[in-house]
């Protein structure tokens, strides 16, 4: 036996034993002729009276059917909860067995479980295990299991989880505070990296090949072509508006009257889920749609319409469905063949239909099975959940429909997790991610088997806790405010915090980093006379929290038809970086449960009375109080007319009166978010319009500032595009037009162009350019580009500036260009206007890899770079309208592991020095003026190998660099910046003014070759000889046009680089009139070599003027090879 341990505490067990052919079969166990195994033992948390261990088992043995693993606790620790198995514990001796569905582990094959304990005095590790029977050394030991305790395979929480209804509903589970760890950081390396240009640009820089391999995967564009899997359904799309459900909302407003009435018919034109929850949903009958009704409808009205519309159906009939429940109990019993039918009478014909081609055009999203594998993780006590657990039966279900539906890539799946109040809790949320995974892993796609999760189905959890943003808070050096009778220590006090949480947990498990999450904000909004409109001011830990929250619940296990609810958000896509849509899964009006005991439902006879549903009773979890569920409510599902009323009444936000009482609003649902963040120019093809903003108050930061605006449009580079059009002519010139509607950023790139000159617009001219196009056409977000770092860009040549660190340069920096700046933007007069500040290009990325050049070593030892970017942060942070972006350089120069690692390190570091630390900035910026592809659509994964040789990131071009383009870079920085501390909502702009290489030499499939360098060269998209190559680069062209929220975690595409402006002079010996600093570099010669690599031209174009002015004939090459085309 080997143990090794490593830093953070881990113990990798290694177990070999070979026992000879006449040992045979002991105890029915597998045959112990080749059994060994690894074993990893974690303690994920500990708090000092118990703690949550993690244990995974490799089998680097033969192949096994079923296993038990044994060892001995060295105190008295003792297993409460286990999840993942079958434990049996007498004493310090434990065994865990296989749960139903996880016997089978192959030779290499893995399975983990997890478990909760307690324990006093020390907490020790074991350090021998068993397996089946067999230890090391082939010693062979008792296989049966002790029988003094047994422990289900699920961990049950310290209190029980309320049943669902047939919209289910879930409660909340209070377990004992587990502490949370840090993670060791590492020290800073520095790799040569080349300069940049005045609108600087970066280069690769080959390194010693890191030890990972691939980065994320990239996300398609999204696009309405059928047969294409968009990377978000909602975006792009309008949803479904279900007429049975508009009828019902119609008739209730018309009977109302008056405001109320007025208030409720909006709500009928907004998007809700189609349920089935019951096989005879499926074909519908003379009084209610079926799903292919439903899908006809949606057909007409995408044709109708014109504009794609996404439809969402609730797929909710597994055997013994919602275990835990009473109101919501399904028609199929698990013992009653339940599985079987489940696959084929409900499934199959599900997937069926949607499959059918004449639906291929639409979006169809698929919420899954809503309570199932959440029951798995807590109620595993409860017989009908104990039943789905030893069958196997939700998890096979989940697995067969997810494998089913996923024949066609129309389909989009996401699954049911509960809600904050239910898997919140360390002891919930651990074994949550990991029954999911290994769910989703076992089926045929993997964890490419679905789109994301949904959470808060039918429930009444906020989205934002606004006035409790913090579950650490502590008042007066006592517990946190999470430790009080309405939280029960649940860390998550609203649905952001927990759905954004619950997707960084299983990007880190392993799901694609684009994974997105919705949440069902139906009835979430908590608005009315009771929502509290300012923080409590008490000391008083309970009455702080009471007064302070908008769940105005009086527990928060309440889950049937609460009173106080308002109808939520209304559904939106991409409203938060890394969700991809607010939607309405329960249709507001709808019941969850009977508020009557004897009532029986003529359509659906296995839904029950629920005592969570009498207004009369107490909440069961907690009896002292009530279970807050108004009376006279139907059965779950119908149509619930006080209730209704009451949800209109107190939406927030809340819903206008509609403009023409008599007629249903058209259906505007779900505004496409993926929108120009310009004005479109005139094209045969209507440009999408823009996503309502979220708010354009004065004194708001918004989540993401191009959401819902417009970008300035710069008059000075518009009326240079126009001249230049106007002289071209003919189809170039008609292109060319187009690119002057588009936004750039405008670039303060000396101190003399903060105020302007007679021949070029100030900072104050542009700002009251975007006041004047903001009220003649709506909200309006300006970029301008913050660029005068002392020693600037120290490892440039074409973009030196006018300020030196040794002549006073960081004082002249903060007093002659940050002061001046902050002034102008924190005037009141723009403070309806979005001010995005792009900080700073390739500064501190040359801290990182740059050292030994003369310039930045005098910029790290003075930390004239640092002190810079943090006065700047501190200085423009005063205005709540601003919004900065910090560069991030691109993937040729950081993407590296060596150069990674430590720039991840250093922006943490720099950022968490300023006033608000980690919160003090809006998101990284990537590309900044350079030529990087968005997506390498043909080389998507760069740890590819071709015939068992190196990976195709060792080919000559990328040098080992695991990252190909820009979205897979930004996503997996954005993950690192997260994991270090920054807010899970920070987002991620790229620079794609000149990285679209279209025109005739962009390749239109993947090579068929089976030589590395053939492969990646007839492939990539990027057409430069060299990375490194950076000036005026041929061949290139405009990129994806300016865009708000194209993919989950990146706030924007941006022009931050006007199209047409040179990177450099071309010809040695040239002074710019305007900017003497500039200064000619050989990388803009065509006729020299890559100074980085001698073997490769520069690439560069003839005839180039310096950086930043105008250079007509690149500006021509980019329209020209403009990607996507830009139509005449």
């Amino acid at each position: 036996m080997a143990r090794i341990f490593n830093s953070r505490g881990l113990i990798l067990v290694l177990l070999t034993a070979v026992v000879g052919s006449g040992l045979g079969q002991l105890n029915a166990k597998p045959t112990a002729a080749a059994t060994s195994c690894e074993v990893v033992y974690n303690i994920a948390n500990d708090w000092g009276s118990g703690f949550i261990g993690d244990v995974t088992l490799k089998n680097t043995g033969s192949a096994v059917s079923s296993w038990t693993l044994g060892w001995s606790f060295a105190g008295n620790q003792n297993i409460s909860n286990l999840w993942g198995g079958v434990v049996a514990q007498n004493g310090a001796n434990v065994s865990v067995s296989n749960a139903g569905w996880n016997g089978n582990i192959g030779t290499g094959g893995t399975v983990n479980f997890g478990f909760q304990a307690g324990y006093s005095g020390a907490n020790a590790k074991p350090t021998v295990f068993t397996l089946n029977g067999v230890t090391c050394g082939g010693t062979v030991v008792p296989t049966t299991p002790p029988t003094n305790t047994t422990v289900p395979t699920t961990p049950p929480t310290n209190t029980p989880v309320p049943s669902a209804t047939t919209r289910p509903t879930n409660t909340t589970v209070p377990t004992t505070p587990p502490t949370s760890t840090t993670g060791p950081t590492n020290v800073p390396t520095n790799t040569p990296v080349p300069s940049a240009t005045t609108r600087p640009t970066n280069t690769t820089v080959p390194t010693t090949p890191p030890t990972s391999t691939t980065g994320p995967t990239n996300t398609p564009a999204p696009t309405t072509v059928p047969g294409v899997h968009v990377a978000n359904p909602f975006v792009g799309a309008q949803g479904y508006i279900n007429s049975e459900y508009a009828a019902r909302v119609n008739a209730e407003a018309n009977a109302t009257g008056g405001t109320l009435g007025s208030q409720m018919r909006q709500v009928a034109s907004y998007p809700t889920a189609v349920w089935l929850d019951r096989i005879a949903a499926i074909a519908g009958s003379s009084e209610s749609m079926g799903l292919r009704a439903h899908l006809d409808a949606a057909l007409v009205q995408q044709q109708t319409s014109g504009q794609q519309v996404a439809i969402s159906i609730v797929v909710y009939d597994l055997p013994n469905r919602d275990c835990a429940a009473l109101a919501s109990n399904g028609e199929l019993k698990i013992s009653e063949n339940g599985l079987n039918r489940y696959k084929t009478e409900y499934i199959d014909p599900i997937a069926a239909i949607v499959g059918e081609s004449k639906y291929a055009s639409l979006r169809i999203v698929v919420i899954l099975e809503p309570d199932s594998l959440s029951n798995l993780v807590t109620n595993a006590s409860i017989p009908a959940c104990a039943e789905a657990i030893s069958s196997g039966a939700y998890v096979q279900g989940v697995q067969y429909a997810i494998n089913k539906l996923n024949v066609t890539s129309n389909v989009y799946i996401y699954m049911d997790i509960a809600h904050s109040g239910w898997l919140g809790w360390d002891s919930n949320f651990t074994p949550a991610i990991q029954l999911y995974t290994q769910t989703v892993r076992g089926t045929t796609k993997g964890l490419n088997g679905i789109d994301g999760f949904i959470s808060n189905t039918a429930n009444y959890t906020p989205l934002n806790e606004v006035f409790l943003p913090n579950s650490g808070l502590t008042l007066g050096g006592g517990n946190p405010i999470r430790s009080s009778l309405f939280y029960e220590w649940n860390p998550y006090f609203d649905e952001t915090d927990y759905v954004l949480a619950m997707r960084n947990a299983f990007i880190t498990a392993g799901f694609p980093s684009g994974i997105g999450m919705l949440i069902d904000t139906s009835r979430n909004g908590w608005g009315g006379t009771a929502r509290p409109t300012m923080v409590s001011s008490s000391n008083s830990l309970e009455i702080y929290v009471n007064d302070s929250k908008l769940d105005r619940r009086p527990h928060r296990g309440g889950w049937c038809n609460q009173a106080g609810a308002g109808i939520g958000e209304r559904p939106t896509a991409a409203p938060v970086s890394g969700i991809d849509a607010y939607v309405w899964v329960k249709p507001p009006g709808e019941s969850d449960g009977v508020a009557t005991a004897g009532v029986i439902d003529p359509t659906d006879p296995a839904k029950q009375f629920d005592a969570m549903c009498d207004p009369n009773a107490q909440n069961r979890y907690n009896t002292a109080y009530p279970t807050n569920a108004l009376a006279g409510a139907p059965h779950a599902g119908r149509w619930f007319p006080s209730q209704f009323a009451m949800l209109v009444r107190n939406a927030y936000p809340p819903i206008s009166q509609s403009t023409n009482p008599t007629t249903t609003p058209v259906a505007t649902t779900v505004p496409p978010t993926s929108t120009p963040v310009g004005t479109p120019a005139p094209t045969s093809t209507p440009a999408p319009t823009s996503t309502p903003a979220p708010t354009s108050v004065p004194g708001v930061h918004v989540a993401n500032p191009f959401v819902g605006a417009q970008g300035y449009i710069n008059s000075e580079y518009a009326a240079r595009v126009n001249a230049e059009a106007n002289a071209t002519g003919g189809t170039l010139g008609s292109q060319m037009l187009k690119v002057a509607s588009y936004p750039t950023a405008v670039w303060l790139d000396r101190i003399a162009a903060i105020a302007g000159s007679s021949d070029s617009m100030g900072l104050r001219a542009h700002l009251d350019a975007a006041l004047v196009q903001q009220q003649t056409s709506g909200q309006v977000a300006i970029s301008i580009v913050v660029y005068d770092l002392p020693n600037r860009d120290c490892a440039a040549l074409a973009s030196n500036g006018e300020l030196k660190i040794s002549e006073n340069g960081l004082n002249r920096y903060k007093t002659e260009y940050i002061d001046p700046i902050a002034a102008i933007v924190g005037e009141s007069k723009y403070a309806s206007l979005r001010i995005v500040v792009i900080l700073e290009p390739d500064s501190l990325s040359n801290l990182v890899t740059n050292a030994s050049i003369p310039a930045c070593a005098e910029a790290i030892s003075s930390g004239a770079y640092v002190q810079g970017v943090q006065y700047a942060i501190n200085k423009l942070n005063v205005t709540s309208n601003v919004y900065i972006y910090m560069d991030i350089a691109h993937s040729g120069w950081l993407g590296w592991d060596s150069n990674f690692t430590p720039a991840i390190q250093l922006y943490t570091q720099t950022v968490r020095g300023t006033t608000k630390g980690l919160n003090g900035i809006d998101g990284f910026i990537s590309n900044t003026a350079n030529y990087t592809p968005l997506n390498e659509i043909f080389l998507p994964n760069s740890g590819l190998t071709l015939g068992g040789g190196n990976p195709i990131r060792s080919s000559l071009f990328y040098e080992w660099n695991p990252y190909f383009d820009e979205t897979d870079y930004v996503l997996a920085m954005r993950n690192a910046f997260i994991t270090a501390g920054f807010p899970s909502g920070i987002g991620m702009l790229i620079d794609t003014s000149r990285n679209g290489w279209g025109g005739t030499a962009r390749p239109t499939m993947v090579s068929s070759s089976n030589s590395l360098e053939i492969y990646v060269n007839d492939s990539k998209l990027d057409r430069r000889p060299h990375r490194g190559g950076w000036c005026n680069q041929a061949g290139a062209g405009i990129g994806e046009r300016p865009t708000a929220a194209p993919v989950s975690g990146i706030d924007a595409y941006v022009w931050v680089k006007p199209p047409g402006e040179s990177d450099g002079v071309a010809t040695a010996g040239v002074i710019d009139p305007t900017d003497p600093a500039k200064q000619f570099d050989a990388m803009c010669d065509p006729n020299a070599q890559n100074r980085y690599n001698t073997a490769y031209p520069t690439n560069a174009l003839a005839g180039a003027p310096h950086a930043g002015r105008w250079f007509p004939s690149q500006f021509a090459m980019l329209v020209r090879n403009a990607y996507p085309a830009i139509a005449p």
